[in-house]
């Protein structure tokens, strides 16, 4: 098993635990490996997390919405539009930040 892969089944199960839903896609791409659209809806299992990762070079999508924990993620093209975002909805430096 390269290190790497049996990595992401860890990190996998690990945003697992968190309620997250992750599937596995292209290297360097957001193209799933997988017909996903069950996944929508339903959570992965460990089985499906160690068939996706473990002996493959995988990267891991994490899925937003209901089927995790209602994740919703804010991406920023830059630092200043994030600040002049959270100036309008203060409550955004109360959540967590990448």
């Amino acid at each position: 098993m390269k290190e790497t892969t049996s990595n992401n089944f860890s990190i996998a199960l690990s945003l697992r635990a968190y309620g997250l839903s992750c599937l596995p896609v292209i290297p360097m791409s957001k193209k799933a490996l997988i017909p996903w659209e069950r996944y929508r809806t339903q959570k992965p299992t460990v089985c499906d997390y160690a068939k996706w990762f473990i002996d493959s070079n995988a990267n891991i999508a994490v899925l937003c919405g209901s089927v995790s924990s209602n994740l919703v993620v804010l991406d920023f093209d830059s630092v200043g539009a994030y600040f002049l975002t959270r100036m309008d909805y203060p409550l955004l430096k109360e959540t967590y930040t990448v």
